[in-house]
């Protein structure tokens, strides 16, 4: 009995010291666990400063540029104020990366690039260098790809008066027609339709000067010589005349061009107001009355003489050669 009642507090005692190895390791775990999750949370931190850092100092890195063999040095936080631009565009200035020497290589206007160059650091004042022709510097600025709003900005510090909007017709292949022949400048084909038609304008003029050359004036011999003798042959038509015929070929493509402008214009109304197209319709008209005439007149009768009056209005189609 003695030997159990001194075995029961030995007992005891182990699973006291059993409980306190537990408590002690549980303790020890938390620990590890805080601590780990401690060291996670100061990571997850140094990866944040440190991503920050990294952009702040990229930015702050200083970009050199050699323009011509000028070498610049600028920040590119300087140049990420405008980031449609080509310089502030990271992809787009790549292309002219010279990795030997660790800078941008540009085969520019060094004078033009210092007004660029100050357009950056001054965020946004563009000033054209006083000995720089300004079409030079419009081609720099197309280069350097400032954006059009600030391409326009300049050419109105510059006086530039604002163009004004062409109303295009809705249509796709009316808009393309219309372009080609009312505006000259618009492509290398409007440009070639114009020269034709600047060579059958002076061809018009050309033929209406030669038929008033005496030698040319064969109708007016002959009525002389219907006086004087009843075995003269009746004149030629009209229509058989050499310059009649080159005077047709050049109605016919004035009568095209009149008639394709008409059916591609923006604007009807707008059409019949403008001035030059009332000079193509006086240009035009005389031709068909001449032909009206020609049909109507009897083979004895002598041409009137208000249809040479009618002709003269040919002349009118000179002025179409200022607008092209």
């Amino acid at each position: 009995m003695e030997g159990e009642e001194l075995g029961q507090p030995g007992e005891e005692e182990g699973r006291e010291e059993h409980g306190s190895l537990k408590e002690k390791l549980n303790r020890v775990e938390k620990g590890e666990k805080e601590n780990n999750g401690s060291e996670k949370e100061k990571k997850k931190e140094r990866k944040r400063s440190g991503s920050q850092w990294r952009s702040g100092w990229a930015l702050s890195e200083r970009l050199a540029i050699n323009v011509s063999g000028m070498r610049y040095e600028t920040q590119l936080r300087t140049l990420a104020q405008f980031p449609n631009s080509m310089l502030g565009d990271p992809r787009r200035r790549s292309r002219y990366f010279d990795p030997l020497r660790n800078e941008l290589f540009l085969d520019r206007n060094r004078a033009c690039f210092d007004a660029v160059l100050y357009f950056y650091q001054s965020g946004g004042r563009l000033r054209r260098p006083a000995n720089i022709p300004l079409d030079i510097f419009m081609d720099e600025l197309m280069f350097y790809e400032l954006g059009e709003d600030i391409v326009n900005r300049f050419k109105e510090d510059e006086g530039f008066s604002k163009e004004e909007e062409r109303p295009l017709p809705a249509n796709w292949v009316q808009r393309k027609l219309w372009m080609l022949f009312e505006h000259p400048e618009s492509s290398s084909g409007a440009r070639v339709i114009a020269i034709i038609s600047v060579m059958v304008i002076v061809l018009s003029i050309l033929i209406f000067c030669l038929e008033t050359l005496p030698a040319f004036k064969r109708e007016e011999d002959h009525s002389h010589a219907k006086n004087t003798s009843e075995n003269i042959p009746p004149p030629p038509s009209v229509f058989l005349d050499p310059f009649f015929m080159v005077e047709t070929v050049c109605i016919c493509w004035f009568s095209f061009e009149l008639i394709m402008r008409l059916a591609c214009c923006p604007s009807k109304t707008q059409f019949f107001k403008d001035v030059m197209n009332i000079i193509d319709f006086s240009a035009i008209l005389p031709y068909f009355v001449t032909i009206g005439t020609e049909l109507a007149k009897d083979d004895d009768a002598s041409p009137a003489t208000s249809l040479a009056i009618i002709r003269v209005i040919r002349l009118v189609r000179v002025f179409r050669i200022f607008k092209l």
